[in-house]
């Protein structure tokens, strides 16, 4: 309905806007009514219309539709940061390795009980508990919208760690239960949600009538996206180099008008100047949910965006230590603290200068769950590496064991062949 309110909007019909618009606060007032359930900070699946008891608890079933009504916009923010929680609490509670779990708990359909007449139904099957990446698409799209970037990369990487196990293939569903039952194989729906995360959630990268929004939401993490819209013909790319002094994004566009862009910016960062092509130009913040953006305009065509961290007016690299340590740094000849060697790691949390305390930094959640994720990606390849090189040995061995074979059979044969033939024994006859 939102969506059919801008587009009549965009042609200039404001009158069927309006109507799509109060259309739309109208449903999302009665979902919150009908189906918000404030005790349990989740939406009920559905109401029955018609009285029907069950012997267990329906309502404390959490569904995978709690993460559409975030994306479509029926939340507030407290109750966002509740389904949220709910939804990473249940797939921690089924042990689900990624998002997309239709159903915890589960329907009580366990022969000879079955609830639903499709055997296919069972505990952690299909829409009964099973995992759906073309709704884990959904829900990481919600997170990046609604301003929970680092949970919608988190779960993006761990949907990236489960396709290597099964590379170029989408599987429709997998049961969290059992590993044996699946859906569909190269599956478009699943691929399309998980694009569009990519894309526009992760990468930031939205093509919208004439005009072009560059988002990236990459947090610590470089990477690089070319992005052609063909009914259009327009394209967008971008690479991005994340630094703790100075990041680095070079974009090209064919988009006509200004290109707008939203930086995420890390908890700790402290931007202090925005150049264009090396000029320095005027920048806001923008907050959405728990992320704050660093917002610009840019032109169109080919440029390089810096981004330079550290407190307005001072440069990285010219940071002096906090003043607690000022007995630690090296002086020059005139008795002056030397600038450091290693500018200080200012994606951490600066110390206030009149601070005489030496106070830890906090530990970094987003920067861990990388290090984690590296980590296992690391021991994963040391495993591969070794399951491979058993594989090749193991080929080697059996191919000598057949050369040895075939060797031997060949002797056998030379040895048979050239061996000399036994004189048959004459008999004598008595005359």
């Amino acid at each position: 309905l939102l969506e059919l309110a801008e587009m009549n909007a965009a042609v200039g019909d404001t009158e069927r806007a309006d109507g799509w618009q109060e259309k739309a606060e109208a449903l999302k007032s009665q979902t919150n009514e009908l189906l918000w359930q404030a005790d349990k900070d989740f939406y009920l699946t559905h109401a029955h219309i018609t009285p029907l008891e069950h012997d267990f608890d329906e309502s404390a079933m959490v569904s995978i539709a709690n993460a559409l009504a975030v994306y479509t916009g029926l939340t507030d923010f407290d109750q966002t940061e509740a389904i949220f929680d709910k939804l990473e609490a249940v797939r921690l509670a089924a042990g689900v390795n990624k998002p997309g779990l239709s159903l915890y708990p589960f329907y009580p359909n366990q022969w000879p009980d079955l609830f639903f007449d499709y055997s296919g139904m069972g505990y952690g099957n299909y829409q009964n508990g099973g995992v759906w990446d073309w709704w884990g698409g959904v829900q990481i799209q919600a997170e990046f919208r609604r301003g929970f970037s680092e949970a919608g990369r988190s779960h993006l990487f761990q949907v990236a760690n489960d396709w290597q196990d099964h590379p170029g293939n989408i599987i429709e569903w997998q049961s969290s239960t059992d590993p044996r039952h699946e859906g569909s194989h190269y599956y478009s729906a699943a691929a399309g949600t998980m694009g569009s995360a990519i894309i526009e959630g992760f990468f930031g990268v939205s093509l919208t009538g004439s005009g072009l929004t560059l988002q990236p939401r990459l947090g610590l993490n470089d990477g690089y996206i070319r992005v052609y819209q063909a009914a259009t013909d327009r394209y967008a790319a971008y690479t991005y180099d994340w630094n703790q002094d100075i990041t680095q994004l070079n974009y090209g566009t064919n988009a006509a008008g200004v290109v707008t862009f939203k930086l995420l910016k890390l908890r700790s960062e402290q931007v202090s100047q925005i150049t264009i092509d090396g000029k320095s130009i005027d920048f806001s913040t923008e907050s959405v949910g728990l992320d704050t953006f660093i917002v610009f305009s840019a032109p169109s065509g080919e440029h390089t965006v810096e981004i330079v961290k550290g407190q307005p007016g001072i440069q990285p690299a010219a940071l002096t230590l906090p003043s607690g340590h000022e007995g630690l740094a090296e002086t020059d000849s005139d008795g002056v603290p030397a600038t450091p060697s290693i500018a200080p790691n200012v994606a951490a949390p600066l110390q206030n200068e009149t601070d005489q305390t030496d106070q830890p930094s906090a530990p970094d959640p987003e920067r861990e769950a990388q290090l984690a994720a590296l980590a296992y990606r690391e021991a994963k390849h040391r495993h591969d590496l070794q399951l491979a090189a058993i594989q090749v040995v193991s080929g080697i061995l059996v191919l000598v064991v057949c050369l040895t074979l075939l060797f031997l059979g060949v002797v056998r044969h030379l040895v048979r062949v050239n061996s000399p033939k036994p004189v048959p024994k004459q008999t004598l006859r008595k005359r």
